[in-house]
């Protein structure tokens, strides 16, 4: 009897060990087009964008269960949900499955993404999108490096919506720009011969962050665990071309984990990239930054203006570091390097945006390493300040608060969540300089979760949205109507 009662709970342990032995699992789809038939191509930008893209994921721990890229070989709805279909055929409820799409973004009334083999093109709506990964279990994870990918997630443009059709739990997404921006690329076009190099600006300052090229920079607390919150942070820090866009917002659902102990987080040829100000004078308009070189390497700095609603690059050439003490005046030699660069006023402007790059180039690519807004506010121009928000939301159905700001110039500002007892409930920016966003009227948008400074629901009432900005010395106020907090 004893035998068959020890050998009773022995089978009772391992009932009860072996669910806890099952690990959830991660896939990864990759989908890009560059050659098309209604649109220029972006061939080789998008193919990179793909590889770079494959990097992050095969370089993520635990290891991926499946990677799969196609490039140029999905043109049709039929293809496109096949893809799906045979990636993610396995995933289950505790997984996550992830799809990255670089292709062309295009500014329509409905809002698509253009498939293409170069022979067969296909507008890939949101209603497709969240068709097709709507019976795959587990969580989705949506990057969309394309023009005007915002508008699948109704994000940076004049959308007042609370709410899209990836609105819920289910799914997590970060899109490359905002509904009304180009989300910008790079190509080397020689006269000898045809395009060989090229690359997206959004996928080069996502791997940094995501890997250990650019020493896993979206882990903001180092902790080997990326969430979805610190990598858009990192973005918005350091993606300068276009405005990343996110969808939940503050959202700490675990986007990567990698291992401490696997390749060293100095295997890019640059380190530990700081930056002075974001927000300069226009009487004296120097911006200061520093880096570690690792190894030898050709390092470039760029300084682009924003004109006429355009980041200018045709007007802004590469400033090469010819520092260096080797037979190569363009190879940088490994250490910590401060430089500084001062802006120049296009057009005679007092004021106005700009952007610092920091690059490296090895083998005909260009490689961002960091890119950030510089913005100089004017000193005695009104701002023009006026606040939209939608009527009401709820933040427990996965909705979202709008907060478009419209304002004429570059302004440094605060922009807080006021409830109806005159306190703040939230932050959602703290003497931060404003950035372009191709919203028309000029303007800048935000979007609260409805949690409050401490990360708690704000509780059901009204609440407002307050404006301070700042130009030289005067101070600029604006609140907006209130809206309503519904909890259900």
């Amino acid at each position: 009897m004893g035998r068959a009662l020890r050998g009773f709970f022995s089978a009772l342990v391992l009932l009860v060990l072996i669910p806890l032995c099952v690990y959830a699992e991660n896939r990864a789809l990759i989908i890009t087009s560059g050659f098309f038939l209604s649109a220029p191509e972006i061939y080789p930008s998008a193919d990179n964008n793909g590889s770079t893209a494959e990097f992050i994921f095969a370089n993520a721990y635990p290891p991926f269960t499946d990677i799969v890229v196609l490039s140029d070989r999905v043109a049709t709805r039929e293809a496109f949900f096949k893809a799906v279909q045979d990636t993610f055929n396995n995933a289950g409820p505790d997984d996550v499955s992830y799809l990255y799409l670089s292709t062309h973004g295009m500014d329509e009334v409905v809002p698509t993404l253009l498939l293409s083999d170069g022979l067969r093109e296909y507008r890939l709506t949101a209603s497709d999108l969240a068709e097709a990964l709507s019976s795959v279990p587990g969580i989705k994870v949506i990057i969309i490096d394309a023009c005007h990918s915002g508008a699948f997630i109704g994000k940076g443009g004049g959308n007042l919506s609370v709410s899209h059709l990836f609105t819920g739990s289910e799914f997590k997404i970060i899109t490359s720009s905002g509904a009304d921006e180009d989300s910008w690329y790079w190509r080397y076009e020689s006269e000898e011969g045809p395009i060989t190099a090229g690359a997206g600006y959004f996928s080069d300052i996502l791997s940094m962050g995501l890997t250990a090229r650019g020493g896993y920079a979206a882990d903001l607390n180092n902790d080997a665990v990326i969430t979805l919150q610190e990598c858009y942070m990192y973005l918005t820090d350091c993606h300068s071309v276009s405005t990343p866009r996110v969808y939940p917002e503050n959202d700490d659902f675990v986007l990567l984990t990698y291992s401490p102990a696997g390749p060293d987080a100095s295997l890019g040829p640059l380190s530990g990239i700081l930056c002075g100000n974001e927000a300069l004078s226009a009487f004296d308009p120097e911006i200061l930054f520093e880096y570690t070189v690792t190894q030898p390497v050709t390092v470039a700095y760029r300084l682009v203006y924003h004109l006429d609603g355009r980041w200018a690059f045709n007007q802004s050439p590469l400033i090469f570091d010819v520092t260096s003490l080797t037979s190569d005046p363009q190879t940088a030699d490994p250490g910590r390097k401060v430089r500084s660069l001062r802006l120049s006023a296009p057009n005679d402007t007092a004021y106005g945006y700009a952007m610092l790059q920091i690059l490296t180039l090895s083998g005909g690519m260009l490689t961002t390493h960091f890119s950030r807004v510089l913005a100089v506010p004017p000193t005695d121009v009104n701002p023009d300040l006026f606040i939209q928000t939608a009527s009401g939301f709820c933040p427990g159905e996965g909705e979202e608060m709008p907060v478009i700001i419209s304002h004429q110039i570059p302004l440094e500002w605060s922009v807080v969540i006021i409830d109806e007892w005159d306190g703040i409930a939230a932050r959602l920016k703290t003497r931060h300089v404003t950035r372009p966003e191709g919203l028309i009227p000029s303007g800048s948008a935000f979007y609260w979760d409805g949690r409050l400074t401490d990360r708690t629901p704000a509780p059901e009432g009204f609440y407002w949205v307050q404006v301070t900005a700042y130009a030289g010395e005067k101070v600029y106020y604006a609140l907006s109507d209130a809206f309503y907090l519904s909890e259900r």
